[in-house]
C-alpha cells in the first residue's frame, strides 16, 4: 500500500512538472545584431547622430575610451516588463586575441521590429585591460547571460 502511494505522489509531481512547463523552447533566443547589407560590419552609429531608426549609413570607424560610446541596432527580442539594458552583456574581441566586456547604458526608442542599445567602448572593469584602437574588431552581445553563437559576431 506504501508503494502504491508513493507511486502516485511520483506520477503526480511529474505530471504538474511536464505541465508547468508553457515555453517549448525555455532558452532565451540569441541577440542578431544586424548589419550593414553585404558588409559583415555592425550597423552602429555614434549616438549624437541617433536619427531614432535604424541608420541608412552606419558609422565605419569608432575609437576606444572612458567617453566612446556607440549605438548598436539589434533583432528585437520578447523583453519583458522591467528589462533594459543590463539585460544585454557586449563584448569586443580585438585581433591581439584579447576578449573585453563592454558597458551597455540604455535601450533607445526605436521601430517595432529593432532594438537600438547604447553602449560604452569601454570595460568598466578593466581587468583584461582596455580596448585600443586597432582596426577590426570583432563584436559579439547575449541576452540574459546566454551563450552568443560565433556566427552571429560581426565587425565594428
Amino acid at each position: 500500500m506504501k508503494g502504491l502511494f508513493t507511486s502516485a505522489f511520483l506520477f503526480a509531481v511529474i505530471v504538474v512538472t511536464a505541465a508547468a512547463q508553457d515555453d517549448l523552447n525555455p532558452n532565451s533566443p540569441a541577440p542578431v545584431l544586424l548589419s550593414s547589407a553585404g558588409s559583415g560590419r555592425v550597423s552602429a552609429i555614434d549616438p549624437s547622430a541617433y536619427p531614432g531608426r535604424n541608420p541608412k549609413a552606419p558609422k565605419d570607424v569608432f575609437t576606444a575610451g572612458r567617453d566612446a560610446r556607440a549605438i548598436l541596432f539589434l533583432k528585437r527580442l520578447p523583453l519583458i516588463d522591467g528589462e533594459g539594458a543590463n539585460a544585454f552583456r557586449v563584448y569586443l574581441k580585438q585581433p591581439s586575441g584579447r576578449t573585453f566586456e563592454l558597458q551597455s547604458d540604455e535601450i533607445l526608442p526605436t521601430a517595432r521590429d529593432v532594438i537600438a542599445l547604447s553602449i560604452r567602448i569601454w570595460d568598466v572593469n578593466g581587468y583584461r585591460g582596455q580596448p585600443v584602437d586597432s582596426g577590426d574588431s570583432w563584436i559579439y552581445v547575449t541576452w540574459r547571460n546566454g551563450q552568443q553563437p560565433a556566427k552571429d559576431r560581426s565587425r565594428i
